[in-house]
């Protein structure tokens, strides 16, 4: 086992802060390979101030695909930088339907950034939306882009949370 592949979690997510970009690469491909018990570090990365770890952190969460980074993920949807709302994006992508619900859930509460908050989230409902789910998430995906989304989107968004929670 090489001294990288021997490297605890939290030195691993610290390397994701380096200059070297192969060193970021190689940390996060070994974070990748421990999984799940890395998802709790990483989520934790997501809140740095530095938009490269934040990006790092969201880009190593896409491999991993663990639900328990779900939440942290929806509030990454705000971020700043939109870079990392896409990685964030991805992310959530990643796990399949069962980051429809968070993300309605997420357009229902005050953002720090709703314009942000809004074109990721068509981004993960756009990917997520399958011919079962059309119907109830296109009314969502309507509001997003509408003229004035800070007042379309919450009832179209509440009413696809309520219809989702009615199916079988």
């Amino acid at each position: 086992m090489t001294d990288r592949a021997a490297d605890s979690i939290e030195t691993l997510v610290e390397k994701l802060a380096g200059e070297d970009v192969s060193q970021r690469t190689r940390a996060r491909q070994h974070l990748v390979m421990r999984g799940r018990p890395a998802v709790g570090a990483l989520t934790a990365a997501l809140s740095d101030p530095r938009q490269h770890v934040r990006w790092e952190a969201a880009k190593t969460l896409v491999a991993i695909a663990d639900p328990a980074s779900i939440p942290s993920l929806v509030g990454t949807l705000q971020d700043n930088d939109g870079d990392v709302r896409w990685v964030a994006g991805e992310a959530l992508i990643a796990m399949g339907e069962e980051a429809i619900v968070p993300v309605l859930k997420g357009l229902l509460v005050d953002a720090d950034n709703p314009m942000g908050l809004y074109a990721a989230a068509h981004q993960v409902l756009h990917a997520l939306t399958t011919d079962r789910l059309r119907p109830v998430l296109t009314p969502v995906l309507d509001a997003l882009k509408h003229g004035d989304p800070e007042v379309a989107v919450p009832p179209s968004a509440e009413k696809a949370y309520e219809s989702l929670m009615q199916l079988p």
